[in-house]
This record gives C-alpha cells, structure tokens and sequence, in this order.
C-alpha cells in the first residue's frame, strides 16, 4: 500500500513539473486579460453594473503562485551542484534583470499613457511587473531553501516542511480576502473578512519566524567550507542582494500606487513582502556572519594546502619523510607556532624516538625542551593532544624562552607512529580550535603513514609473490619433464607442494639401458630455501650417477658434496636406488629418508624396511662413512610394487592430531595391488586429503610408485 501511495505521489509531482510552466503562463494571461477588463470596467463601463468574477480571479492567482513555484523550483533544481559563489550570481543576475526590466516598462507606461488613450498599456504593464517580482522571489525562495538545508537533518527539514504549508495556507487565505472584498459590503462580509484577515497575519507571520529560526539554526554552514577569496565574492553578492530586495520592496509600493485599479489587489502582494522580509534577514544575517569569519579563511586554505601535500606525497612517492615535513609545516602555519619538530619511533628498537625533522630550534636544544620524550611517550598512551599551558623556566638553556607546549599524537588504531610537538614563546597561547584542527591533522598523517606502509607491504609481497613464481619455474624445469617409460616398470609420481614451491624432489637416471637409477628427498623446510637447496641436491645426483659407484659411495659422496654446499642447520634427507633390470633386483640406501615400502606379490605381503644412514649435512666431516650402513637389496617379480614417499604423506594430521601413518599406506597398496602406479599414487594423495580435511597440505608430499610387470 505504501508503495502505491509513493508511486502516485511520484507521478503526480512528475506531472506537475511538466505541465507548471505552461499552466503558469496561461494564468498569467489570464490575469493580464482580467486586468485589462477591469480596467475597462472603470473606465467606459462606469454607470452600469458590470460582473467583476471576484472568486474566479482570486482562484487564478492562487494557481499563478502555485504553477509559478513549481516551474522556477524544477529549474532551479537542475543545478546539482553545490558553489555557493555561482548560485548567489545566479540571483543577483535574475533580480537585477527583473529590475532593468521594470524601470524600463515603468517609465514606458508612462509616456504612452501621456501620449496615448490605450487603456490595455497599465494593465499589462502591471502583470508583467508582478510576473518578474514572482519569479525573482521564488527562485529566492529555492535559493534559501538550498542553503537553509545544508547539511540537512530530521529537525530542519520539519521545519520547511512547516514553512511550505504556511505560506500555502498564507496565499490561500491573501487570495480569499480579497474576494470577499466588494463595493458595498454588508456586515456578513465585514465579519467573513476580519476573520480571514486575522488568519492570514497569523500564517504569514508563523512564516516569517519558522524561516528566521531555520535560518539561525543553519549558522551559515556554508561558508566555512570557503576560502577567503570565495568569501569576499560571496559577501559583495550578498550586499548587492540585500539592496536587491530593498529595491524590489520599492517596486511593489511603485506598482501598486501607479496601477492600482482598486484597492484590493493588494492583498496579494501581502506573501511576496513577507518574502521581503526574510530575504532581508537571510542576507542580512549571512553577511555578518561571513564578515566575522573572514579570518578563519586562511586557517581553513592552509590545511587543505597541508592535506593536499600529504595526499599528494601518498599519489608520487610514498616518501614518509616528505609527510612529516609538511605535517610539521603545517602544524607551525595553523598555530602560528615559534618551533616545532616531530618524533617517531624507530622501527628497529620501539623503545627508542627519533627525530625526524625540525624547525626554529636547534638539535641539541630539544633533549633540554622535550627531556626524555616524555610528553610523545605521554601522547602514544593517552591518544590525545597534551597542552602544556605555562612551561617553568629552564635553568639549563635561559636564552631558550617558550613558555606553552602543545604535542599532539600521530597514530591510526592501533599503530603507532610519534608525535607532533609545537611550541610558542607566549603562556596560554595554543586555543582549542587550533589544537584541535592541528589534531586532524596529525590524524589525516597517521592514516597517511599507514596507507603508505600497507601499500609497501603489498608492494613486497608481490614482489615475493614474483620470485616464488619465478622459483616455481625454475623448481618445474629441475624435475623431470617425463617419466622413463620401460617395458618391464610402471612407474607414477605425484607430489604437493606445502608452497607454491617447496624442498621435496626426485630425479631418475637412465642412460644405462640395464640399470635405472633414481632418488628421492626432501630437505628440511619448505620455501625458496628449501627449493634452491633442492636445486644443488639435483646437481649432486646428476654429477654421481654418471660416475657408476657403488650405492654406498653414492651417499657418501653425497653427503660431502652438500656439506659445501648446505648452509648451517639446512639438510637433506634421501633415499636412493638402482634396479638392475637383467638381474631383476633392487639395490638402495636410505640417508634419514622415510621408510622403503615393498609388496611381495608372491608372498601377499607390505614389506617395511625402515634401516639406514643419517640425513645428508648433519654430520660434516669425515666420520660420515662410519654411520653409512650397508645397501639393501631385494629381488623382485611381476606383480611386486615398490613404494617410496616423503614424510609430509606420512606425517599428515587430521582435526584430532592423529598421524595419517605408514599402516594406511600399507593397506592402501595391499588393497590396491592389482591397479596401476598412477592410480595407487592419486589413490594415496586423495587419502591424505580425506584425513586431513584439507584443501592444502601443511608439508610438502612425495609419492613415488613403482610396480614392476615384468
């Protein structure tokens, strides 16, 4: 229902713009009409009883008034744009044409009737005249409506509402006065017209004071927001206004006495001089207030001056240096101060303050002003300025004379950046708007200094985000680009990295057509580290493979070569094999590796073979070889599979802390004996995600299947 109800008082408002102009001038020539007729009437009609549609008329101009403000309110809202400066230019050129305009038909009117006997000249003179003063007085109306509602509230616009429903109330009653009014009034329509009468004084002057009230509650909240130059502008635009009015208040008095037909056409300038009135009062009212302000203008230019540098040195250069300069700059120009400077606390040592910029003090004088930072230290806590209204004298220094201390904090939530200290020579000289306009200042900069530190933050990580993109391809170009594809092996790899690359690899090595050699390992950690370790442990296994030594020379080799190589507390676990593929049987060593999985086809059973060595680089000398135990060995046949994993598989956890474990890899392969690698590898890997939960793994996972066919 509600909806309905606004949509046909959407409709009916769209409606009536339309149709306001044309319906505005057709009353309008309807009342000149009426004019001229009644002059007539007077005229050549003066022994006979002539009709003089009394009601009817009053009627018209009610609707003239009403179709009139609508049409001058649609255009004037046109302008969306708040410039105070061109809005008042706006007026001022209406109502100063509506007065050119005037003087001109005035004195024309006149002549002819001096020259002529047209009787329609007055008349006509006069509608034009009463159309110009409407339209200037409503596109006022709109005006004061615009600056009455800045920054409007629930309060402000009840109270216009309450205006518009006075002076609607206001013309009805102006317009049914003057029907009552007739040659020979009886005593009916005495009494009928005292009481509208009465009424209409009362609803105009309901009118008058609601405006003035709204008017003084506004405050001219407009002109702070201009500067000083705006300012001088917007008070020569007002004088000349002011005069505006006067003279248009003139011009009703001129017009009603030099073309009055009879005496109550008056009643229906009664709204248009309380209009006036209020125009008057508005001027009036708005010129003092922007003559007593005029000295603020340059506090309020100097900090947008201030703020668009801090904005500006957040757009070029992100220089924080550069923002605390003119934070300090500012902060002296908005308090007239003597000197000043800024601390900020170190980014190493929080503890520690230090001084970034300086000015009208030397720096060895300010540990004796400020001694021990103790007001920033005081400011950080609190979060509010802290004025110092009369310093004691200082023995120290007697030529350093400032006696008030104002230091207000720089912080945005919770991050802390320093503090803003400014000084003058005289007691009692930091007032609270300059304290705390400094104070928004000191805000717009911390908000400043943290969007600059976010925007390096992100600045970092993506350029993190583009080396590790970087090492991603690297990693991917180290490990094998295809898997050896021989007749009597299956052989599947997947592997997860914790990050976008991690520490976990394999290599194979083929280039004996009977012997395929492979590794697999992980070294401690995950990240870029961890992958450029990975690199140097790829190098390593390509340089020995191809020197055909013995699995246990292999290792110990190995680990000689990384301890070169491996920075301190960095090492790689692995685990390495060769099949002899004539003989049919596995060789390896596990270097503090995962345990080696075998299934035994024959027998049906998960062999687990957890003996072997130390990591590789955790002993770095050359008692390394006497902890090398010997190579495992194992024949194998068709159906067999051989299982080798890092220790992410192994060590993966659900929501309860417990360990995916070596005992579900074991059952998955007995389980799954008869699939192929690729499918026990994806089998295994989604396995660990069902566990854990999760959508990524917390350490990286290796999966290396073999199953041999033949």
């Amino acid at each position: 229902m509600n909806t309905l109800i606004s949509r046909i008082y959407s409709l009916s408002e769209w409606f009536l713009r339309i149709i306001a102009i044309p319906a505005g001038l057709l009353c309008w020539i309807l009342i000149t009409l009426f004019h001229i007729y009644n002059q007539i009437r007077f005229e050549v009609f003066t022994e006979y009883q002539v009709p003089e549609f009394g009601m009817v008329y009053n009627l018209v101009v009610l609707c003239f008034y009403i179709f009139n403000g609508i049409a001058v309110f649609s255009v004037f809202e046109k302008n969306e744009k708040f410039n105070v400066v061109s809005i008042f230019w706006q007026q001022f050129i209406i109502g100063s044409m509506g007065l050119a305009w005037m003087f001109v038909l005035i004195l024309g009117a006149q002549y002819l009737k001096k020259q002529t006997s047209l009787n329609f000249v007055n008349p006509l003179t006069y509608s034009i005249c009463w159309y110009l003063i409407t339209v200037f007085f409503f596109w006022s109306v709109a005006v004061f409506r615009r600056f009455l509602l800045y920054q409007k509230n629930t309060q402000k616009v009840r109270l216009w509402n309450f205006i518009r429903i006075c002076m609607g109330v206001a013309l009805l009653l102006t317009a049914n006065i003057g029907g009552l009014q007739v040659y020979e009034p009886t005593e009916t329509s005495k009494v009928a017209l005292l009481i509208f009468g009465l009424f209409s004084l009362f609803f105009i002057i309901f009118f008058l004071s609601s405006g003035l009230r709204l008017s003084g509650q506004t405050d001219v909240g407009w002109a702070y927001q201009l500067t000083s130059g705006q300012k001088l502008k917007t008070l020569g635009l007002l004088l000349l206004l002011f005069i505006c009015f006067i003279l248009y208040g003139l011009a009703l008095n001129t017009i009603g006495t030099l073309f009055s037909f009879y005496n109550r056409h008056h009643e229906h300038f009664d709204i248009l001089i309380v209009i006036i009135i209020f125009g008057l009062s508005y001027t009036g009212f708005s010129m003092l207030v922007l003559f007593f302000n005029l000295p603020a203008s340059s506090v309020f230019e100097v900090k947008n001056t201030v703020f668009n540098k801090i904005n500006q040195a957040i757009l070029t250069n992100l220089d924080s240096p550069e923002i605390y300069t003119t934070l300090l700059n500012g902060g002296i120009l908005l308090s007239d101060a003597d000197t000043g400077w800024i601390e900020v606390i170190n980014e190493k040592d929080a503890s520690r303050l230090d001084i970034v910029c300086f000015q009208g003090v030397k720096l060895e004088e300010i540990p004796i002003l400020a001694p021990n930072n103790v007001f920033t230290h005081q400011v950080l806590i609190d979060k509010k300025p802290y004025l110092v209204k009369k310093m004691t004298h200082n023995a120290k220094n007697p030529d350093i004379k400032f006696q008030s201390l104002l230091c207000v904090p720089i912080y945005y939530n919770q991050n802390h950046f320093g503090a803003l200290i400014l000084m003058k020579k005289y007691a009692n000289a930091f007032e609270e708007f300059t304290i705390n306009t400094v104070n928004n200042l000191a805000e717009q900069t911390g908000a400043a200094l943290e969007h600059i530190a976010l925007v390096k933050k992100s600045i970092e990580l993506e350029r993190y985000h583009e080396q590790l993109k970087i090492a991603k391809e690297f990693q991917l170009s180290l490990l094998p680009r295809q898997i050896p594809e021989l007749s009597m092996l299956d052989i599947a790899v997947v592997n997860e990295y914790a990050e976008e690359i991690g520490g976990d690899f394999y290599d194979f090595d083929s280039n004996v057509k009977s012997t395929l050699k492979m590794a697999i390992g992980d070294v401690s950690g995950h990240g870029t580290t961890a992958a450029f370790y990975m690199a140097v442990a790829k190098g390593i296994f390509q340089a020995l493979t191809r020197q055909h030594m013995p699995v246990t020379d292999f290792m110990i080799h190995a680990n000689e070569a990384l301890c070169r190589s491996l920075q301190k507390g960095i090492f790689v676990t692995m685990t390495y094999i060769e099949i002899n593929l004539d003989k049919k049987e596995i060789e390896y060593l596990r270097a503090g590796h995962c345990p080696t999985i075998f299934y035994d086809s024959l027998k049906g059973q998960v062999i687990v073979n957890k003996a072997g060595s130390p990591g590789l680089g955790i002993i770095r000398n050359n008692s390394y070889s006497g902890f090398v135990k010997n190579s495992e060995e194992i024949s194998y046949n068709p159906g067999d599979i051989l299982v080798l994993l890092t220790d992410g598989i192994l060590e993966a956890k659900n929501k309860s802390g417990e360990e995916f474990g070596i005992g579900r890899v074991c059952r998955m392969i007995e389980a799954q004996r008869e699939s192929s690698a690729r499918t026990i590898a994806e089998s295994i890997r989604s396995a660990v995600f069902d566990f854990s939960q999760k959508r990524t793994c917390d350490d990286d996972m290796t999966v290396c299947i073999i199953k041999f066919t033949g």
